[in-house]
């Protein structure tokens, strides 16, 4: 080995070892966030209701009303729900921690959740994501948030892409032949 092969050899070894430390770091910082709800938990700026799977069977929980036949599709999916999280808050603190929280769904980027429904009025958003999985409970957040309020939902249950899409489509259809009706 001559003197310039006995210099380059200890620095490739060097970029060698660097580059397999960036490759596992970078794995690491690559990996999919999840959305962590027990932030929300015990903080004093944000409400927090929670329905457990026993309070959800007796609630009869559904949407209803005299614009809202009782086989309404998305009835259907609600009886999938098993446990129900609201969170609520009016004042700044609260309205930039549940930003910070739900912000790993609200990624594009982060393939552990698709946003389903999107509508930006006047000041107002209105989100739902989805986060199915195929072996354990799924989860379906809706955000609602405003200048001076943010709103979440946060439906635990077994439900699927499927069964939502299913919902969807029902009720695109049903909208349409009560419209016709009038």
């Amino acid at each position: 080995m001559d003197a310039t092969q006995k210099k380059i050899r200890p620095l490739l070894r060097q970029i060698f070892s660097y580059l397999i430390c960036l490759s596992f770091c970078s794995s690491f910082a690559f990996a999919q966030e999840k959305v962590d709800l027990s932030a929300l938990m015990d903080n004093d700026d944000v409400t927090v209701v929670y329905l457990s799977p026993t309070m959800l069977k007796m609630s009869n929980l559904r949407f209803s009303g005299e614009d809202v036949p009782s086989n309404f599709p998305i009835n259907q999916l609600i009886k999938s729900v098993s446990s129900l999280y609201i969170f609520t808050s009016s004042n700044k603190k609260g309205i930039i921690l549940m930003k910070k929280v739900f912000a790993p769904a609200l990624d594009p980027s982060n393939s552990l959740y698709e946003q389903l429904f999107y509508v930006k009025e006047k000041g107002e958003n209105i989100r739902i994501i989805s986060n199915i999985n195929e072996n354990e409970k799924s989860l379906l957040h809706l955000l609602v948030e405003d200048a001076d309020e943010m709103v979440a939902l946060s439906f635990l249950g077994d439900f699927t892409k499927e069964s939502i899409e299913k919902v969807i489509r029902e009720s695109k259809n049903k909208y349409e032949s009560q419209k016709k009706e009038k």
